[in-house]
């Protein structure tokens, strides 16, 4: 039987009088790598909020439940977020601290903190590591932000438009980085993109989701159709 990683079931958020997630419900298996493919305000970055625990749903039981590793989102310990690798559309929340002064933080509380993992990164993307995250540009940022974040081997990576930023070169190294990960650690992924070309090369499986809505969810392996049919026809959009 294959161990879910992550688990909705039923999750409903409103926002004023917005349905930002309308009865979603997804299963995320041990190793998988997932796209979670919506348009802007579809609910993908509420999804992930909530199963991060960073957000509740509504109030129960109407709200659903959300679990990752099994235990529910709003239970999550510090030792189960050790576990954890997340990365945001917004970017670092810490963006006045140089990278190195976040890594000895990283290593003062990942029991997995391979510093030379991270010097690894460092090296291979000439990243700036004594400069603060704002005095960076994008790009530098967010490989600044996979380098902290793949440096204490997490489990699960939680992925919100983690390429935003990035050339053509990093994008596809990282790219790479992460399918190799998978494949030798059976790293569960999940991520959001708006680049319906990439998710070909990199998932598993394909999710739709629209007005809070979960409106596909199949193997990439068991479509004979291209991702963007499917996107434009779960959109409603002319083909």
């Amino acid at each position: 039987m294959c161990q879910i990683t992550i688990k909705a079931d039923s999750l409903k958020k409103i926002y004023s009088s917005t349905k930002a997630l309308n009865n979603f419900s997804l299963e995320v298996r041990k190793g998988e790598f997932v796209a979670l493919l919506g348009a802007n305000g579809a609910g993908k970055s509420t999804f992930i909020r909530i199963a991060l625990g960073l957000e509740s749903p509504e109030a129960p039981p109407e709200g659903g439940n959300s679990e990752i590793f099994s235990i529910p989102s709003i239970s999550l310990q510090p030792s189960d977020l050790q576990k954890i690798g997340y990365i945001s559309s917004d970017m670092s929340p810490v963006p006045w601290a140089p990278v190195c002064d976040i890594a000895d933080f990283y290593a003062s509380i990942y029991h997995k903190w391979d510093v030379q993992l991270f010097e690894n990164y460092i090296r291979q993307w000439s990243l700036l590591k004594n400069k603060k995250l704002k005095d960076l540009s994008k790009g530098q940022r967010r490989l600044s932000e996979f380098a902290l974040v793949l440096s204490y081997h997490p489990e699960l990576l939680i992925l919100d438009e983690p390429f935003d930023g990035l050339d053509a070169v990093n994008r596809i190294n990282l790219q790479k980085i992460l399918k190799e990960l998978q494949k030798k650690t059976q790293v569960t992924i999940l991520y959001t993109t708006h680049v319906l070309e990439e998710v070909h090369k990199l998932a598993d499986r394909l999710v739709i989701i629209r007005e809070g809505k979960k409106v596909y969810d199949q193997p990439l392996k068991e479509s004979t159709e291209s991702i963007e049919v499917i996107f434009r026809k779960h959109y409603g959009m002319a083909l």
